[in-house]
């Protein structure tokens, strides 16, 4: 099935082609190669290739699916299952659906090498390792359900050479910790701004002026919430009694969907809840993306000079704050929303060892009645 043909380079060099061709009736139905520098790497591909095409069987091998095709058709399929796709991943699928280097290879017979090709393209258009390496998991997942489900000969050994290869030369990797938490003077001088914006005649205040950043950004803080869940509560949701509230489809790494859970919301955060106009059926009814924009082009502005700071960054500092009040795991988990103190550390960085409250006697406090 295989045949190895050994051919000299213009420059003297020596390449070894592996070509493997199956036929049926004498028409062939199969077709693949690869170029190797030695002989025993090209013996050895071809053995691993021919055992997989054995186990598979030829058939499964057959069709013309590219992977951008792929991962279309896996997200209309599985988007429909009770578990979903989460958000994150459904970007990230629609995005690799147009990548170049990746949506025009073929479902069946890609090579690790195109993929190695791939990766350094994400990363030189300025996605980090971390992204890169995500990517990769959520084209990982692709090629089992099509394995799995369409029963196509995927060789997921390709994809696995590459992620190795790209974890080695540091194109994959993990995310860097954050802790990057804003200074009380931070805080002020943003809360200035978009206090004095809002109302003012500049461009910002143009396309900000219905959006409360004040409110929003004292609410990110002492809820330690993601903004995208931020924008999806409603009035409905709140348990006045025990004052919490219920996040829905809240973030996590199985449950896409359906995860909804009961979050305290610290008195400050409840203040910034009751100081909200009731104008929809949700308590801050704004886009996140949107929320997240101004909040980064208040940060650059030069009146502020806040640097290296993101608006998610505030879930960091207000699980931090509460650590720092002596709060214990449990009842800090109870505002966060984490299961497990594994991910909940990821959000800690605390200053101090003894319990202080960073934000006593702050001025932006007492616009909400609270201290």
């Amino acid at each position: 099935m295989a045949t190895i043909t050994a051919r000299t380079r213009k420059d003297g060099s020596v390449a070894f082609l592996v070509q493997i061709r199956i036929r049926r009736k004498g028409v062939i139905i199969y077709h693949e190669s690869e170029t190797f520098d030695q002989r025993k790497k090209a013996e050895r591909w071809a053995k691993r290739r021919e055992a997989f095409i054995d186990e598979v069987g030829v058939d499964s091998l057959s069709g013309d699916l590219t992977l951008g095709q792929a991962c279309a058709r896996y997200v209309d399929e599985v988007s429909v299952l009770p578990r979903g796709i989460g958000r994150s991943k459904l970007s990230a699928l629609k995005y690799m659906q147009r990548q170049a280097p990746l949506a025009d290879l073929p479902l069946i017979g890609h090579t690790s090498a195109q993929l190695m090709d791939w990766l350094r393209w994400r990363v030189a258009k300025g996605a980090s390792p971390a992204t890169a390496a995500q990517d990769a998991i959520y084209l990982k997942q692709v090629l089992e359900y099509a394995r799995s489900a369409w029963g196509k000969g995927v060789d997921l050994l390709q994809l696995e050479d590459a992620r190795r290869l790209g974890s080695k030369y540091g194109l994959i990797g993990r995310a860097e910790a954050v802790d990057r938490r804003p200074e009380l003077d931070e805080l002020s001088r943003l809360l200035a701004y978009f206090d004095r914006e809002v109302s003012g005649p500049g461009a910002y205040a143009r396309t900000n002026r219905t959006t409360p950043m004040v409110d929003l950004v004292m609410f990110q803080v002492f809820s330690a919430r993601r903004v995208a869940e931020t924008c999806r509560i409603e009035w409905a949701d709140l348990d006045y009694d025990n004052q919490r509230v219920l996040v829905r489809d809240m973030k996590h790494p199985r449950k896409k969907q359906g995860n909804h859970k009961w979050v305290s919301l610290p008195a400050r955060a409840w203040a910034v809840v009751m100081a909200q106009p009731r104008v929809d059926d949700r308590i801050f009814p704004y886009n996140p993306r949107s929320v997240s924009t101004f909040f980064q082009r208040a940060c650059q502005h030069q009146d502020v000079g806040v640097k290296g700071l993101r608006l998610h960054d505030l879930r960091h500092e207000g699980t931090s704050h509460y650590f720092e009040l002596g709060w214990d795991i449990t009842r800090v988990a109870m505002v966060t929303g984490h299961g497990s103190w594994d991910n909940l550390k990821r959000y800690t960085h605390l200053v101090k060892s003894e319990p202080f409250d960073k934000y006593a006697g702050w001025e932006w406090l007492a616009r909400f009645g609270v201290e």
